[in-house]
């Protein structure tokens, strides 16, 4: 009798067992995480690349961090409900990413997407497309300042703006090693932080500043 309830109490045991596990692979906390952000570069090189400015939903941080995604060969990229052709990503859209959990700690950090939406842009994050007038050094954390002109939403076209680029900012030019890699002419892509401030030339924080290709203008 004693053995049987033994028995009984084991199966039950590996059937509660079997029942967690089955839920928590439905939960998929370990097969996937959500990555939130704005694309600032896409690449094409065999396997397409996007590179977005955003956060993981679970993150503690409050900071973003800029990560590179690869596209899995087999990836849905959906928007409005629909499918699209994962070459219609483009700059300036607001996408949530299903990524493998395995997050390389490179600069900028690497993962695979394995899903795409394209969000509406009723959380996209305040951005511009902007020629550089001049390139400004400053102290104080900030690695330098840079003065643009383009077209802020909310502000108009031909809109000037100091933008600070703090040392947490993405900014592919090698900062303080390589200050001539920026100039006056070049057209930037610019993700702000935080609130613009109210002066002139308006002032803001970038979050991620990147050249744009001469050729997608």
């Amino acid at each position: 009798m004693k053995k049987a309830t033994k028995k009984y109490m084991l199966l039950s045991l590996l059937l509660l067992l079997g029942t967690l596990y089955s839920v928590s692979r439905a939960m998929g906390p370990d097969d996937s995480i959500i990555y939130r952000g704005i694309v600032i570069h896409t690449h094409h090189d065999g396997l397409m690349t996007l590179l977005v400015d955003g956060q993981f939903e679970r993150s503690q941080e409050s900071s973003s961090a800029v990560t590179a995604f690869s596209l899995a060969k087999d990836l849905r990229v959906l928007k409005n409900d629909q499918v699209i052709e994962p070459t219609e990503l483009q700059r300036g859209m607001y996408v949530e990413i299903e990524s493998s959990p395995e997050i390389r700690t490179s600069y900028p950090a690497q993962g695979t997407a394995l899903k795409v939406r394209v969000l509406d842009t009723q959380n996209l994050p305040l951005n511009m497309e902007a020629e550089v007038i001049s390139i400004l050094d400053q102290g104080q954390g900030i690695t330098r300042t840079v003065h643009l002109k383009g077209n802020l939403p909310g502000y108009g076209q031909d809109t000037e703006i100091l933008v600070s680029v703090p040392e947490g900012s993405y900014y592919p030019f090698g900062l303080e090693s390589n200050t001539g890699l920026l100039k006056s002419g070049d057209r930037v892509f610019v993700v702000f932080t935080g609130p613009i401030r109210e002066s002139y030339p308006l002032q803001g924080t970038s979050s991620s500043i990147i050249l744009v290709d001469p050729d997608s203008y």
